[in-house]
């Protein structure tokens, strides 16, 4: 699953970034 670059807001961020997001919804 490494498809999370993109995020449902629209902007580039790294896997880990994107771990982060998920978890602070």
């Amino acid at each position: 699953m490494k498809r999370l670059d993109v995020d449902k807001r629209g902007y580039v961020r790294g896997w880990h970034d994107a771990c982060r997001t998920y978890r602070l919804r």
